[in-house]
C-alpha cells in the first residue's frame, strides 16, 4: 500500500470540478493530490477528517488584506486560498508583486485600480505608495502619504485622461489579472471618459 505525504480521511470530499460529493480518504503527495478514493489509505502524517468538508481552496475575489501576513493568515482559515484584490485594485501593480513574491503564504492577484491611478494623477503630494497598496495609505497613514479625497472629487483634464488610459494600460502589462473601478465611491469625480476607458480594458 502506498505511503502518503498526508491522508486525509473520512470527510466530505467536494470537487466542484467533477461533482463529487461523498465520504472520502484523500492522499497527498508532496504538494500535488495523488489520490481521492473509497479504500483506507495510509500517511505519514494523518488528519481525521470525519465530519468535516474537504475542499479545494476558495476564491475570494474581494479582499482587501490579500498583500498583508495577517490578513492571509485570517483568509487561510476560511478556506480562502486565493485572496485577490480586484474591487479598488492596487497601482504601481509591480510594486505590489514584487512585495509578495517569495513571500506569500496564499496565492494572490490584483486589478489595476482605477482610484489609485487618479489620486496619483490628481494629487502631486502622493507620497509613493506602500507597495502600491494605496488603501493602506489611505487608511492607516494618510498624513505620512498624503493621501487625499481628489480621486473621489476632482474632475480630471484632458490631458489627464490621457495619462489615465496610460497608467491603466501599463497596470495591465504589469501583470494585473482584471481592472478594478469602483465608480460608487467617486460618483463626484470620475468622468464618463475614464469609466469608458476602464470599461473597454475590462
Amino acid at each position: 500500500m502506498t505511503t502518503y505525504d498526508i491522508a486525509i480521511t473520512g470527510g466530505r470530499v467536494i470537487d466542484p470540478e467533477t461533482g463529487l460529493d461523498a465520504v472520502r480518504n484523500v492522499g497527498i503527495q508532496g504538494e500535488k493530490i495523488a489520490a481521492v478514493t473509497e479504500k483506507p489509505i495510509e500517511g505519514k502524517q494523518t488528519i481525521d477528517a470525519t465530519g468535516h468538508v474537504v475542499s479545494p481552496g476558495f476564491i475570494d475575489m474581494h479582499n482587501h488584506n490579500a498583500g498583508f501576513p495577517f490578513g492571509q493568515k485570517l483568509a487561510l482559515r476560511d478556506g480562502v486560498t486565493t485572496p485577490m484584490e480586484l474591487e479598488l485594485g492596487v497601482y504601481p501593480v509591480k510594486d505590489w508583486y514584487e512585495s509578495l513574491e517569495g513571500k506569500s503564504r496564499t496565492n494572490y492577484g490584483a486589478s489595476v485600480g482605477s482610484i489609485p491611478i487618479r489620486e496619483t494623477i490628481l494629487n502631486p503630494d502622493l507620497n509613493e505608495q506602500f507597495h502600491g497598496y494605496f488603501l493602506l495609505d489611505f487608511v492607516k497613514d494618510p498624513a505620512g502619504s498624503r493621501a487625499s479625497m481628489k480621486w473621489s472629487k476632482q474632475h480630471s483634464t484632458a490631458e489627464q485622461i490621457e495619462q489615465f488610459e496610460r497608467m491603466m494600460e501599463e497596470g495591465l502589462q504589469q501583470g494585473a489579472v482584471g481592472v478594478g473601478h469602483a465608480a460608487g465611491y467617486m460618483v463626484n469625480g470620475c468622468s464618463q471618459q475614464e469609466a469608458l476607458i476602464v470599461q473597454k480594458m475590462a
